[in-house]
């Protein structure tokens, strides 16, 4: 090069030249000790930082440790408590379910007994609409005469005398052969069947009401209070197999025109049973705030069981040397990047949450540290995330960098499935680089 001499032992530079190496290698250790001298600063102030978290992290957990204290007193004491209310409430189910059995056997035995008042109005509405051959809606003694197998006496003529002592008139209607023929007839009846389709309304004839059909007098007693149904209840429903018997004797002893004391025919339609009577339903009040206070008691219990092991958990994780990342454990950071929210909770789950909506999927679970030898807590590892689509399952490695503030700065995907972060934390700075002193490195000419 011009100027520079060249000797036995090689070329040697100008002066100039030399001047100019001299103050390009002085510039270069100008910058490498303004960046030693930057970390220096960052990592002073971020242990700094670190310092006072340590001594709330160390106060936190003296106090977690009497509220974990606290919170196994107040267990045994609910334990205690609920046995309590489970005894109350048991008491208070027993006459309720008592009440209920009763209301649900008068129910069956009124029920089968309106469906046979039922069976017999459709019984008799076919026979009528046979005998009324010609459809004027009466029932003559030319028409009934025809049915010998009516005559009460077959060996002799079935004569009109006969015939209208059986109608009480020349002719009736629907409704009087409800109330004076028809019983007297369908046992006799020649072509009576049981109903197998829907049966003609040749008049305007009301569905069989309790109060409508009760033209006959009935020798059944029905329970008209309490005191009654409590009565009949006892002396009717011994137990639960009891409702066939009881049924028999009931059909026997009332008239096919039967009263009911729940006065609900349309529940046989609906076969759906009427509401209880107001002593059942304050038993049922009572028993439901047993219930109540049973369980209210019961989820204050859960509630602490779950406090009690989410600290058990906490106190179980690896926090660090000095218990300092304690301080994040459960608290979560976010990262938006355009499509996506990154979120991370340590020590818990991280996540990837779509912006335009749908389902969040989960890119690992907290798994376990993974730094270097010299220091494990500079990495964290997520694992057994959602599975790729025709891959592996999800993961994260995450990168821990010196920071005065707690943030995620960067997430990628290096490889597919496998993301990466970088979180920014004062818990990562290191007091070995905050104090050592940032020189100027000796210069050879």
């Amino acid at each position: 090069m011009r100027g520079d001499r060249v000797t036995n032992e090689g070329t040697v530079p100008s002066d100039s030249r030399r001047f100019c190496l001299y103050f390009a290698h002085i510039e270069l250790a100008q910058k490498v000790q303004a960046g030693r001298e930057a970390k220096r600063t960052l990592h002073e102030a971020g242990v700094a930082i670190k310092k006072q978290i340590i001594a709330n992290t160390k106060s936190n957990k003296s106090e977690r440790h009497k509220h974990l204290d606290e919170l196994e007193q107040d267990l045994k004491i609910l334990e205690n408590e609920l046995k309590e209310k489970e005894e109350l409430k048991r008491q208070a189910e027993i006459p309720e379910n008592a009440a209920k059995e009763r209301h649900q056997k008068l129910w069956k035995v009124e029920k089968r007994a309106m469906q046979d008042l039922i069976s017999r109005n459709n019984q008799m509405r076919e026979m009528f609409a046979d005998l009324d051959t010609n459809g004027d809606s009466l029932i003559s003694i030319d028409e009934l005469q025809k049915h010998r197998e009516l005559d009460t006496n077959p060996e002799n003529e079935f004569t009109v005398e006969e015939v209208r002592s059986i109608l009480g008139s020349d002719s009736i209607d629907l409704n009087k052969f409800n109330t004076t023929v028809f019983d007297q007839l369908s046992n006799s009846y020649g072509k009576l069947l049981e109903p197998t389709r829907p049966t003609p309304e040749p008049t305007p004839l009301a569905e069989p009401s309790i109060d409508s059909i009760t033209t006959q007098p009935s020798s059944l007693e029905i329970p008209t209070d309490e005191e009654d149904l409590r009565t009949h209840t006892r002396s009717s429903y011994k137990n639960e197999d009891d409702s066939e018997d009881d049924y028999e004797e009931y059909n026997h002893r009332g008239s096919s025109s039967i009263a009911t004391s729940l006065e609900h025919e349309k529940h046989i339609h609906d076969s759906i049973a009427p509401e209880y009577d107001d002593e059942t339903k304050r038993l049922i009040q009572i028993a439901d705030e047993a219930r109540n206070r049973y369980h209210e008691v019961g989820e204050k219990l859960l509630s602490i069981k779950r406090q009690i092991d989410d600290s058990k958990k906490q106190s179980s994780v690896d926090t660090g040397l000095h218990d300092e990342y304690a301080a994040i454990i459960d608290q979560c950071f976010d990262y938006e990047e355009r499509e996506y929210t990154y979120r991370i909770c340590m020590f818990k789950t991280a996540n990837q949450i779509p912006k335009g909506g749908g389902s969040e999927v989960t890119i690992g679970y907290w798994d376990s540290w993974c730094g270097p030898k010299d220091n494990k807590y500079l990495k964290m590892k997520y694992s057994n995330g959602a599975t790729c689509w025709n891959g592996p399952p999800r993961s994260l490695i995450v990168t821990l960098q010196c920071g005065t503030e707690q943030k995620l700065t960067d997430v990628r995907e290096p490889s597919r499935c496998e993301y990466a972060m970088i979180f920014e934390t004062p818990l990562a700075c290191d007091e070995t680089i905050a104090t050592t002193s940032a020189h100027l490195d000796h210069v050879e000419f």
